[in-house]
């Protein structure tokens, strides 16, 4: 594995280990990374960062999900899910948690607190993903190519598709840029 990509998990594990009594609803942890706007909806989308893994061939793979901006909104996260998404929250706040889009991009206070509660939304609530996605990313060649693919559409049907796609170079300044410097290590001369 490589030294960043370790460095990102232990800096975020890190901020989990004062924390162990966070409620989880699953065994995944998803960290917030970019949007995505389709017919005029936004969609929020996630990595998870236990399912993360990099093989030796230097290529991580990793799901994804995205979630509607509307859903997440229409959580109560003082009182839905019995109250664990405010207290979870709070814990993070407590304990400096630092979100993986922090290392990507600016940052403030404010804006770290929304994106833990998205995660915490993410990690706790059932909503339905609008997406999930298996990528395999290249760390040196900067590309990513699509493993598996199930996308619902506004009317709750699913289609899928698991195929493995063609490579594809990632465009700067999207998603799967965002997505590739929070888990892959550059190897591009500066």
């Amino acid at each position: 594995m490589s030294p960043k990509f370790l460095a990102v998990i232990a800096l975020i594990m890190v901020g989990y280990a004062a924390c162990s009594t966070v409620a989880k609803a699953s065994d995944s942890d998803w960290k917030f990374y970019g949007t995505s706007t389709v017919n005029g909806d936004t969609d929020l989308c996630f990595f998870d960062l236990k399912g993360a893994a990099q093989g030796s061939d230097t290529h991580v793979k990793v799901w994804i999900k995205c979630l509607h901006k509307k859903d997440t909104e229409a959580v109560d996260i003082k009182k839905d899910y019995g109250g664990k998404i405010i207290d979870n929250v709070s814990r993070k706040v407590i304990d400096r948690y630092i979100p993986p889009i922090a290392m990507v991009e600016d940052t403030n206070f404010d804006q770290a607190i929304d994106v833990a509660t998205l995660e915490e939304i993410a990690d706790i609530a059932n909503l339905q993903a609008s997406a999930r996605i298996f990528y395999e990313i290249d760390c040196p060649k900067l590309m990513l190519r699509e493993l598996s693919v199930e996308v619902v559409d506004v009317s709750g049907r699913g289609g899928s598709k698991h195929s493995v796609s063609e490579w594809q170079y990632v465009s700067p300044e999207t998603n799967g840029a965002r997505l590739q410097k929070i888990l892959c290590e550059k190897s591009v001369p500066r």
